[in-house]
């Protein structure tokens, strides 16, 4: 992963990892490139377990309900409280930046009444990422993550090999995730800004109607467009105004994962590389047996066990441990754990 995009390139992200990436710096959670759960599916629930697809969230069984057969919490644990909506509108990484327009039947900007609004956004960057929301959006979490951080640590290996014996795309423990938050809203649109195009500005049509084949979907993006992105869900007829839709879509979760002791074994080593000028660099201290108490990551994406801690700046790796990003060596179980939270992501 590139911790420091300026002055150590790396291989380009898939674009549902770099449209999350991107929209981390907005501090409100794990941004899922595809919101829409997919047809037959059910929307994603708080206490979720499984992983993410192509910027689709999969899953695989809930820790909050017993039904599915899997071990759940004790009902006591098994609350999800409401907090505050966020507003409909857009949301844009730093290197985005968004106008309205408004439009005459041509398509052409003009001031006062106008038969469409037109949102702008155009990137500064060779990265890039917005999301659009018709409607408010509604944001829950569970009262008792640690509880559901125990419960995942204690049956994840169990899991784990269910889902590899199963074929599901799990490589790693760290692809396994569970859902302790998540925010929920009605139609939306996504794209992503990357070095790949040559574009960097589109339009999206709010007042417009897209129809397809598998049904209508809200707003229309500019012509001969590129870039990748989405809109959806899809619909049979346009919910009309004042009324509320279904509120299915899940635009951010809330995530805790863990990963396997050789990962951080990995990080340790590429820690005490020299510096260029003979100095040792900074090392870790000694792993300690440490209550399951999980810090957050605040806004920094750790890397994945695929990504080749050798290659990176001995700052940035560093920087993972001056952030307060610590592993935990729990009970001697040799697992680093991980958590993004939907205040501090």
């Amino acid at each position: 992963m590139n911790l420091n995009p300026a002055r150590h390139p790396t291989k380009l992200l898939p674009i549902h990892e770099l449209y999350a990436d991107q929209l981390l710096c907005l501090k409100i959670g794990y941004g899922l490139y595809e919101p829409d759960p997919g047809e037959g599916e059910d929307e994603v629930h708080v206490g979720d377990v499984g992983y993410v697809f192509h910027g689709r969230f999969k899953r695989l069984h809930n820790v909050l309900t017993p039904e599915d057969g899997h071990p759940a919490v004790e009902p006591r644990f098994r609350q999800v409280e409401r907090f505050a909506d966020l507003d409909e509108g857009v949301l844009s990484s730093e290197s985005v930046a968004s106008e309205r327009l408004e439009l005459e039947a041509g398509g052409c900007p003009i001031s006062g009444a106008s038969v469409g609004l037109c949102v702008k956004v155009s990137c500064n960057a060779d990265r890039g990422a917005s999301l659009f929301t018709k409607y408010r959006a509604k944001v829950e979490r569970s009262p008792f993550p640690d509880v559901l951080k125990e419960h995942f640590i204690k049956h994840m290996y169990t899991w784990f090999s269910e889902a590899q014996k199963q074929r599901k795309p799990v490589k790693n423990l760290n692809d396994l995730i569970l859902i302790t938050g998540r925010v929920m809203t009605g139609d939306w649109a996504t794209i992503a800004f990357s070095s790949r195009s040559q574009e960097h500005a589109a339009s999206f049509n709010i007042k417009a109607v897209t129809v397809n084949a598998s049904g209508t979907l809200w707003g229309r993006w500019s012509e001969n467009l590129t870039l990748p992105k989405r809109h959806g869900p899809p619909r049979p007829t346009p919910i009309p105004d004042g009324e509320e839709p279904p509120y299915d879509q899940c635009i951010f979760i809330e995530t805790f994962r863990a990963f396997d002791r050789p990962w951080y074994e990995r990080l340790k080593t590429a820690i005490t590389v020299k510096r260029k000028d003979g100095s040792r660099a900074k090392q870790l201290p000694k792993e300690k047996s440490i209550s399951p108490t999980v810090q957050s990551e605040l806004d920094l994406k750790l890397p994945s066990q695929d990504d080749d801690l050798a290659d990176m700046p001995v700052n940035s790796i560093i920087h993972i441990y001056a952030r307060g990003v610590q592993p935990l060596n729990l009970t001697g179980s040799g697992v680093c754990l991980w958590s993004r939270s939907l205040s501090s992501l």
